[in-house]
């Protein structure tokens, strides 16, 4: 048995994470603690970032997924990696699109960018 340092709950040992760092081999945290704080760190860091990048708040990006019913904007998928939908945005007014998962968001990029040499390509 072990204390969290974090919860100050006694768990089974088959609780904490190695750490091979320390002493006992084991994290000073219980894997749900670590787990919580990564959450609460991601959601921080997650809210700051939308605020500076694209002037949205947490709710505002959890409206618009939720308008999109968790889906891609383009393609209708959920994010097949388990991340976050990217926030699609036009890189010269700064107008916020959509949400769209990695594989939209990158194509789309890579379209914007070489739209004119694509299309000479393709003759149109």
């Amino acid at each position: 048995m072990k204390v969290c340092r974090r919860c100050e709950k006694e768990k089974d040992r088959s609780q904490f994470s190695h750490d091979c760092t320390r002493p006992d081999g084991l994290s000073y945290w219980c894997r749900q603690c670590h787990k919580d704080n990564k959450k609460r760190t991601w959601k921080n860091r997650t809210a700051g970032s939308l605020k500076v990048r694209y002037g949205l708040t947490l709710e505002d990006y959890d409206r618009m997924l939720e308008d999109q019913d968790g889906k891609c904007a383009i393609c209708g998928d959920i994010e097949p990696s388990g991340r976050r939908l990217a926030v699609d945005h036009d890189h010269h007014t700064g107008n916020i699109r959509g949400l769209l998962c990695l594989r939209c968001n990158t194509r789309l990029g890579f379209w914007e960018a070489y739209r004119n040499k694509i299309r000479s390509y393709l003759g149109e």
